[in-house]
């Protein structure tokens, strides 16, 4: 792109307008940007304005984005389609990005600790989820850039209401230099932050008496079993 050009990001999640200016070499940066779906505009004088919709920015992710300015003839507006790529291909760090939509969606308890066992290379053992033939004592969880690993045992030490979520990112290998103090994988989670639009989630879980079986055969069961009554009602 030329120098000189304002280049402008807007976002549900970002508040406000961002905006910079292309250097000599007319490249532009936003750092530390929201995750999120954006709108990238340029504009020049004596050019017409570019724009590129539904750019994804997904959790400690660069994106590389090109526009061509072009020159102005009858005022008009230049829409560059397009999204961005689904694979990171300037990284070599394994795992996955979880954001709200996919929660929404995924069978998973209201946790975002849940989201680990959706990553490729992790299992599961006594006190929690284990990379790549790890412990779940040698991982290490991270709330908005705060290292939140319990000091004690080395597991996950800090719940979050699921609500409060925008985006977890499960990293399994191939971890940057930033990331340290820890053998196993990263679980970093990003709160939703606020919008230029008000929304809100309500969310309700109810359990009637009649999906619970009554238990008609306890005196046949094994003595080390376990048995329990009908439960008329549960709520969350």
């Amino acid at each position: 792109m030329l120098p000189g050009v304002a280049v402008t990001v807007t976002s549900p999640n970002l508040q406000g307008a961002n905006t910079v200016v292309t250097n000599e070499a007319g490249q532009f940066r936003f750092p530390a940007l929201p995750p999120g779906v954006y709108l990238v505009k340029a504009e020049l004088a004596g050019f017409r304005v570019a724009e590129t919709p539904n750019v994804r920015i997904g959790m400690d992710q660069t994106i590389a984005l090109t526009m061509t300015m072009q020159v102005q003839g009858v005022a008009e507006t230049v829409y560059v389609t397009g999204v961005s790529p689904v694979i990171d291909t300037t990284s070599a760090t394994g795992g996955i990005i979880a954001n709200k939509e996919m929660f929404d969606q995924l069978p998973v308890r209201r946790d975002f600790y849940a989201i680990t066992r959706l990553a490729p290379g992790v299992t599961q053992d006594t006190f929690g989820a284990a990379f790549n033939g790890s412990t779940s004592a040698e991982n290490q969880y991270i709330i908005d850039g705060l290292n939140t690993t319990g000091v004690e045992t080395g597991v996950q030490g800090k719940t979050l209401n699921f609500d409060f979520v925008q985006e977890v990112e499960v990293k399994t290998g191939g971890l940057g230099a930033e990331y340290g103090r820890m053998t196993g994988g990263a679980v970093n989670v990003v709160t939703k932050s606020g919008g230029n639009v008000f929304h809100g989630d309500l969310f309700g879980f109810g359990e009637g008496g009649s999906l619970q079986a009554d238990n008609k055969t306890a005196s046949l069961l094994p003595q080390t079993a376990t048995t329990t009554v009908n439960t008329a009602h549960r709520a969350d």
